[in-house]
C-alpha cells in the first residue's frame, strides 16, 4: 500500500496520512505499508500497524 505526501512535518498532515493508511491496512492485512516524501525517512507503527516512510527517490532506486 503506498500514500504518497510531500513531507510529514506538519501534525495535522502527519495524522492524516498515518490514520488514512493504518485504515487501508485494515482491509488488506498482508500489505506492506509505505509513505513516500521528499526527504524523510523513517519506521513507525501507528496503531498496530507498521509503516515505512521513505524518500520517494529511495523507492524509485529500489524498484528497478
Amino acid at each position: 500500500m503506498l500514500q504518497v505526501a510531500y513531507d510529514l512535518d506538519d501534525p495535522k498532515t502527519r495524522e492524516r496520512e498515518l490514520k488514512a493508511i493504518a485504515d487501508a491496512a485494515a482491509e488488506l492485512p498482508d500489505t506492506e505499508n509505505i509513505i513516500l516524501t521528499c526527504e524523510e525517512e523513517e519506521e513507525i507503527v501507528y496503531n498496530g500497524v507498521e509503516i515505512s516512510v521513505l524518500p520517494v527517490w529511495k523507492w524509485l532506486l529500489a524498484e528497478v
